[in-house]
């Protein structure tokens, strides 16, 4: 257990290196392992409070002004260095502008309109894995559609 430094409060530890590629390759247990301990534990190697549990990341989304995101979302320095400004590492008005000019292309009926363009990008990744190979579908889809897909969707110009 770890105290947490609030009134005697006292949190879970889940000692593990996140950055090992046995957890990448394998994280689900440990997600797991970690919501049986309780919404919330303490992993002392990123010195973080992960939330593990639906119903409290929900409520603390909601609740910027206790559980602020400006200064960093993700478990070490360089990752919340990275993405500080963004949508999702940034505070009200910032947040609120960026969220108003990004939500319009992902709603519903604008989806619907290009349903056909993100069919096309997945056929035309699908149709390049050889017959009978496994392929993790996380790097092989769910990273490549957001980059081209989405990022037409929003506006924004192609990476270099």
């Amino acid at each position: 257990m770890a105290n947490s430094g609030q009134a005697g409060l006292r949190v879970p530890q889940y000692a593990y290196d996140f950055y090992s590629d046995d957890f990448i390759r394998e994280s689900w247990p440990h997600c797991a392992a970690m919501r049986k301990l309780g919404p919330v534990v303490y992993i002392p190697e990123l010195d973080n409070y992960p939330m593990t549990r639906h119903a409290e990341v929900w409520a603390a989304l909601r609740d910027f002004e206790r559980f602020e995101s400006r200064h960093g979302v993700v478990g070490d320095a360089f990752g919340c260095d990275l993405l500080q400004g963004n949508s999702v590492a940034s505070a009200p008005p910032q947040h609120t502008t960026l969220r108003r000019t990004m939500e319009p292309p992902l709603q519903r009926r604008a989806l619907q309109d290009v349903q056909g363009q993100i069919q096309a990008a997945t056929d035309a990744l699908v149709v390049n894995v050889p017959d009978g190979l496994a392929v993790d579908a996380n790097p092989g889809l769910a990273q490549s559609l957001p980059l081209t897909v989405v990022r037409d969707m929003v506006g924004l110009p192609p990476f270099e």
